[in-house]
């Protein structure tokens, strides 16, 4: 009982797969550990969020992933598949998540097993921690010095090319 880490699963979404794996759900599952919330719409993210260590992210394509920057934004660890996106912008492998490669089984598993001992020795903090320092980037902040420091590059190439115009 000393490695064991308590574990729920909660799936939110209702793709094209909802039904089989409802199925299977129902099939195989001993307790109420795993829970299929069906869609879940953006103003109860936050308050879901707040419940989560990790978001999963599965996807077989998934160009960008906007859930991604928001589990970040709310602290989350990440387990994202190699198909997403968003992973360089939001994930940095071995600190705030891992990445697994799609499709292939022993790469959920050793990823999750991964994360499971990560919060057996009390790093999920600190994982979290990460997750919210990774989305600063992306402040209004940020944001506005990123887009200043272009214009201003801008304006310095076109008065060396074009000298007369400006």
């Amino acid at each position: 009982l000393d490695n064991y880490v308590h574990v729920s699963l909660k799936i939110a979404g209702d793709g094209p797969c909802f039904g089989e794996l409802k199925e299977i759900v129902l099939k195989y599952r001993s307790n109420n550990e795993i829970e299929l919330l069906g869609p879940v719409y953006h103003d109860k993210l936050p308050v879901l969020m707040q419940k989560m260590d990790v978001l999963v992210v599965p996807s077989r394509n998934e160009p960008w992933g906007v859930v991604v920057g928001e589990a970040a934004a709310s602290g989350l660890a990440l387990l994202l598949s190699n198909e997403v996106g968003a992973a360089p912008e939001f994930l940095i492998p071995g600190e705030n998540g891992y990445i697994f490669t799609v499709c292939d089984i022993n790469s959920i598993v050793k990823n999750i097993s991964k994360l499971l001992e990560d919060k057996r020795q009390g790093r999920m903090s600190e994982m979290r921690r990460l997750s919210r320092h990774v989305v600063e980037k992306f402040s209004m902040d940020s944001c506005v010095d990123v887009y200043s420091k272009a214009i201003f590059t801008a304006v310095i190439v076109n008065r060396q090319h074009f000298p007369s115009t400006l």
